[in-house]
């Protein structure tokens, strides 16, 4: 475990690098504030020790607030405020920071340092997990380089797109291996439906929206997506196909239960059936939606309650909707499933057909050429 301490004043966190190193086997390295650009680019902490060191009284912001709003926001790892000014963390501080559990608050005095140490101990069960997950990747990273380069080099011309393809050809290797790290599991949780927060910058189908106004807590304030998510594209010189997305209403779980004929059963009758319903993935229009803790509760999609909602209404912190969560794959792949047994279309995305049609007609000409049938 690699510990990054960022204080002006070495000497104030000598004693707990010393404990950090005795009793937890760290690699550990004090800098200054001026280095913590470069050293955690080198470093790559696993846990980040940050002093605030206390400003003017008409600063806005200690110099260590400062720090660690950027690494909020470009390279996020476990914090420990380690400072003699930790009151003035709450008071600086964003809400989300403050009540981040990756984010822990420690007053520098006597016992601190056993206690920055027990801090560092309780992240480094989650460390050792998301180490072995970040090595998942470089593995498939690497393994796309020696793999698809010799492919790349013979039929890729110009360096720029030979770039472009390894690049595309390695995400689409991680998002791969991804998943069948995860199929090896024994079973997926309900929350592994979804993707949270989105990743795609557009609307999806399968994605799940909310309205401002009404509470987290009822079903009827939440809306499944049903248009391709290809029609809802914007790019810098692409504007949508749609101006309104179709969704479906969501209505509470006893909706499907009562779909399921269930209504009336006992809570025994309930457990023996309700898993066999509920892996056939949808009934009749009732799609179910599983919980996903704090966001919304367990829920049932109507495919046959729907209606339309204006694209630009929903995203923005000012707009109607707010975007929740996407479904991942496979389950996005069952809405739209699900939704084309009532009606509708699939989606398709942009494709580069010019190219396409190339590489069919060279197939053509060249089964021309030695007399076979095309």
């Amino acid at each position: 475990m690699r510990i990054l301490f960022v204080d002006d004043d070495s000497m104030g966190v000598q004693d707990f690098k010393q404990r950090a190193e005795d009793c937890l086997s760290a690699e550990c390295r004090v800098i200054t504030f001026g280095q913590t650009n470069a050293e955690i680019a080198n470093f790559k902490p696993d846990i980040l020790v940050l002093d605030l060191i206390q400003g003017q009284e008409d600063d806005e912001k200690s110099a260590g607030m400062c720090q660690l709003e950027k690494i909020w926001k470009e390279r996020f790892c476990p914090v420990i405020v380690y400072s003699a000014f930790s009151g003035r963390f709450k008071d600086e501080a964003p809400e989300e920071i403050v009540g981040h559990p990756f984010i822990a608050v420690v007053q520098k005095g006597a016992g601190s340092d056993e206690k920055g140490c027990d801090c560092a101990r309780d992240f480094a069960a989650h460390i050792t997990a998301l180490q072995a997950v970040d090595k998942e990747i470089s593995r498939a990273i690497q393994d796309t380089l020696r793999d698809l380069a010799p492919f790349a080099f013979r039929t890729v011309e110009g360096e720029e797109k030979r770039s472009e393809f390894l690049v595309r050809a390695a995400r689409r290797r991680v998002a791969a291996m991804m998943d069948v790290a995860t199929d090896s599991a024994s079973s997926l949780a309900c929350w592994e439906h979804y993707v949270y927060p989105p990743c795609d910058p557009n609307l999806l189908l399968g994605d799940v929206i909310h309205r401002r106004a009404e509470g987290w807590d009822d079903p009827k304030a939440f809306r499944l997506v049903l248009t391709p998510s290809c029609d809802m594209v914007k790019r810098e010189n692409k504007k949508p196909n749609v101006s309104y997305v179709l969704v479906a209403r969501c209505n509470s779980a006893q909706q499907f239960v009562k779909t399921a004929g269930l209504v009336q059963a006992n809570a025994d009758r309930l457990k023996e059936r309700l898993p066999s319903m509920l892996s056939r993935g949808y009934l009749e229009s009732c799609l179910p939606l599983p919980p996903f803790q704090g966001k919304f509760p367990a829920m049932t999609a109507d495919l046959r309650d729907l209606e339309l909602v204006s694209l630009d209404r929903v995203g923005k912190e000012d707009e109607e909707y707010e975007r929740v969560l996407s479904m991942d794959s496979p389950f996005r792949e069952l809405v739209a499933w699900a939704y084309l047994q009532t009606c509708g279309r699939p989606g398709l995305p942009d494709r580069d057909v010019k190219a396409w049609s190339e590489e069919i007609i060279k197939e053509v000409n060249k089964a021309e050429r030695g007399g076979q049938a095309t």
